[in-house]
């Protein structure tokens, strides 16, 4: 998409890294639309939880060890806010 964006406009910039706006994505103002990136930590969470069975904990270093430090595949940012989210809403211990 950005190739094409950029073959029919050569001084094509992106104005932000994440958008709240769908149509950012689509215009190619934004490389990435903030809630899927909050979707997908709790997508990643829940495959881990529910269908391979994972206690939460186990899911947190998982997603951390894999996610986080060997390939950055989730944002930093939105999961740690996600396990902040856990322990003091949820109250899970982690």
């Amino acid at each position: 998409m950005y190739k094409a964006t950029l073959r029919r406009n050569p001084n094509h910039e992106i104005e932000y890294i994440i958008s709240y706006d769908y149509k950012d994505i689509l215009t190619l103002q934004s490389l990435t639309y903030l809630p899927a990136k909050i979707v997908e930590v709790i997508d990643v969470y829940d495959t881990l939880t529910q269908k391979i069975e994972k206690s939460p904990k186990e899911a947190i270093l998982f997603m951390k060890e894999n996610f986080l430090e060997k390939d950055i595949k989730l944002d930093p940012i939105i999961t740690d806010v996600f396990i902040d989210y856990l322990k003091e809403v949820k109250k899970i211990r982690l």
